[in-house]
């Protein structure tokens, strides 16, 4: 079989949306040994999952933060408090300027997209 990562992956979400309770770790197994998928593939699989997980967990942290009547700012401030709890103050600063460093990058990106529409 020739499938690609995008194949293998549908194909999976499609077995667990069809049924929600089935353990993900199980799943994985039995749809990368299906399609005889390297150990490299299946490790990109579990992290595809782990970062859909996590997202989902974020999701539901913000919208209960929205219920206690909390921006969206004031939740993420508080995340990156709770992330870098314990690391030093180098640390901090550094997650900080990387944060910046990619809202700048992401913002300069929009805006060259948004003049080259408008050429």
């Amino acid at each position: 079989m020739n499938e690609t990562f995008e194949d293998i992956l549908t194909s999976t979400l499609e077995v667990l949306e069809q049924n929600p309770d089935m353990d993900i770790n199980k799943l994985v197994d039995v749809q990368t040994e299906k399609y005889k998928s390297s150990e490299e593939a299946k490790a990109t699989i579990d992290d595809t999952f782990a970062c859909l997980d996590k997202f989902t967990e974020l999701g539901h942290s913000l919208a209960d933060a929205r219920k206690e009547g909390l921006t969206r700012d004031q939740w993420l401030v508080q995340e990156i408090e709770r992330m870098t709890e314990g690391c030093t103050q180098d640390e901090k600063d550094a997650v900080a300027t990387a944060i910046v460093e990619s809202m700048e990058q992401h913002v300069e990106s929009e805006v060259e997209e948004a003049n080259l529409e408008n050429e």
